[in-house]
């Protein structure tokens, strides 16, 4: 049996390592081991823990600094536990902050002779938007990447480091029946305000004033939240007290329908506005960060968009609200517009162009299996390889 340890850091993490795992196991059933730093989905698909994800899930400079003590002894802790395991692969996932620094440790530890282990990270730094030269740095860390946008790779192949592009995961998700554009009756408004402490730290008291008044314009409308299984709780007990009703989704299965069912929402920028593309919903995206944060980004980042579907069209299809342009007034002025046929069709025509370039294979595969298509390529010819017994593999 074969021993791979997974890191991941934030809920879009767990999700691709489940994805993982459950395309691993498939494909060869009982020949794996997992561990790592797991999230519910992870640990649903079997995955041992050595920590929570929850214990990370913190984003930007002004935000992390009050949990480096905290942060710096997982990664301790975590790198005794991969030593003293010695896996035949470890794979780190996006949270570039915490993983990296994990992977770093690892590889002066493998060129010291104390482990063997394959070093693979999956989702590349957003290096085409800011800090180019991580391109470089990850080059001299790990022995793979894995990257989800097709035009990535060129970023890191150029520093030598083989890049193979398997397509975002939200390639995976079943596009679900939506009902007619023009049948908004009841209007079905989605409110994704993140899965971090800190943003919802900075975004629920916006969101519950802009549903305040979206409710005032539109009072035969639902509204519905999605909610991360780590701040369920959080957000049902916050929403408990808003004069809007709210209905929390905090199961991760009814995901997928709950998007396809929602008429516009209003989501913090992230994974969740390329789902919402994805599942053709016309969306307001905002964000807010600490000044600090906020001055820093604005200095590095080389990109025009917060969103990604935005960045894929290079243009503001998804109608943008970041700092202190996220007003009240604004989001809820440009929700409004969203109830427009006009402007609903035009989205969703742009949608559809931008969406075609986030295939990398032809046909399209599963982003999962072209993964781990390359996971077991890389575990075939290491040094020790070995024959795994292969199930018939449905992409």
């Amino acid at each position: 049996m074969k021993t791979i340890v997974i890191l991941t850091g934030e809920t879009s993490g767990d999700t691709i390592a489940s994805h993982l795992i459950r395309e691993l196991q498939e494909r060869a059933p009982g020949a794996f081991a997992f561990y790592g730093i797991t999230g519910p989905q992870m640990r649903a698909a079997g995955c041992e823990t050595f920590h929570n994800q929850n214990d990370l899930n913190v984003m930007g400079l002004a935000e992390v600094l009050p949990h480096i003590p905290k942060i710096l002894g997982i990664i301790r802790e975590t790198r005794q536990k991969i030593l003293a395991l010695n896996p035949d692969m470890v794979i780190s996932v996006d949270a570039p902050d915490f993983t990296l620094r994990v992977m770093k440790s690892l590889k002066k530890s493998r060129d010291q002779g104390k482990i063997k282990s394959i070093l693979m990270h999956y989702v590349a730094p957003s290096v085409w938007a800011w800090k180019a030269y991580r391109a470089k740095k990850l080059s001299r860390i790990v022995d793979h990447l894995l990257c989800l946008y097709p035009f990535e790779p060129p970023y890191f192949t150029i520093h030598g480091l083989p890049t193979t592009c398997t397509g975002h995961p939200v390639l995976q998700t079943d596009i679900l029946e939506k009902r007619p554009s023009q049948e908004l009756t009841p209007l079905r408004i989605g409110l994704l305000p993140g899965s971090r402490g800190q943003e919802l730290n900075a975004l629920l008291p916006l969101f519950q004033s802009v549903a305040e008044h979206l409710h005032a314009a539109q009072p035969d409308a639902a509204f519905v939240m999605l909610a991360a299984p780590a701040v369920a709780e959080r957000l049902k007990d916050a929403v408990a007290h808003w004069t809007t009703p709210v209905t929390i989704i905090d199961d991760p299965a009814q995901k997928g329908a709950t998007l396809a069912s929602l008429d516009l929402a209003l989501a913090a920028s992230g994974t969740i506005t390329l789902e919402l593309a994805w599942a053709r919903v016309p969306t307001v995206v905002t964000y807010r960060v600490a000044p600090l944060t906020a001055w820093l980004v604005r200095r590095w980042v080389q990109v025009k968009y917060a969103s990604l579907i935005n960045i894929l069209a290079n243009k503001a299809i998804f109608p943008e609200y970041i700092q202190e342009n996220a007003t009240t007034n604004t989001l809820t002025n440009a929700m409004m517009t969203l109830l427009s046929p006009e402007t609903r069709h035009q989205i969703i025509q742009d949608i559809e162009k931008a969406l075609a370039a986030l295939y990398p294979t032809t046909p399209p595969k599963k982003p999962s299996a072209v993964a781990v298509d390359k996971i077991l390529e890389l575990l075939a010819t290491d040094t020790q390889s070995f024959a795994i017994p292969l199930c018939k593999h449905h992409s």
